[in-house]
């Protein structure tokens, strides 16, 4: 209906229906603004929530957090609804109020809800907690001991973790080889900033002179 067509009708209506339709406008008017107060509302509250959320599980930024910990919240949530003062909330409405919550985590903030790892990745999970807990030495048996009763698929998985721990080793030595060296370089440049000229030519005389120069150094590794 066009403001026109309401105008004329307004014209011919009797005192009844313009006091209904005063009571009526004032009701529905009421109704518009408390559903907007209570959409702004029902946002600052879920945005409150879903920043507290985030900064618990979620500190990094990655929009997403740990199953056993989305799961454990979901689970601890709803049962503390449902035992709340008064009787509390069926559960379809407390599980109604975390699913709102759910959905504004994922289109406000972008988040992923976390799945249930494969039973492939807990058992991987289970045998790395496994191989973790173990000594060198311990690691060493038990990859004995599973080859010696034919456990070929645990021994294999000794012999990977020997063969991880020994690189990681080297590499850490290594490391802490190139540390020393370097600290060396860096003392003798030192050490030949300070040097007077004799010492310097009979240096560059060590230079040159290159077979002079590996005698020396076979009797310094000795």
């Amino acid at each position: 209906m066009d403001k026109k067509t309401a105008k004329n009708l307004i014209v011919k209506a009797s005192v009844q229906a313009l006091r209904t339709a005063g009571i009526l406008t004032e009701g529905i008017n009421g109704m518009i603004t408390a559903q907007s107060n209570f959409e702004k509302n029902s946002y600052q509250a879920l945005s409150n929530m879903a920043d507290k959320f985030q900064s618990e599980l979620d500190a990094e930024g990655t929009n997403t957090c740990g199953y056993e910990d989305w799961k454990n919240v979901r689970a601890k949530v709803i049962q503390d609804l449902q035992l709340k003062q008064n009787g509390g909330y069926a559960d379809s409405y407390a599980k109604r109020g975390w699913e709102d919550f759910a959905k504004f985590l994922k289109s406000d903030r972008d988040f992923i809800q976390p799945k249930a790892p494969s039973k492939q990745a807990v058992s991987n999970a289970k045998v790395k907690a496994e191989l973790e807990s173990l000594t060198d030495d311990e690691l060493i048996l038990a990859e004995l001991d599973a080859t010696a009763i034919k456990d070929y698929t645990k021994a294999g998985q000794f012999q990977k973790e020997n063969i991880r721990r020994s690189k990681v080793s080297d590499l850490e030595q290594k490391r802490t080889d190139g540390k020393a060296l370097t600290q060396m370089k860096n003392a003798l440049k030192k050490w030949v900033g300070k040097m007077d000229a004799p010492q310097i030519v009979a240096l560059s005389w060590l230079q040159q002179n290159p077979t002079a120069f590996e005698e020396l150094v076979k009797k310094s590794s000795k």
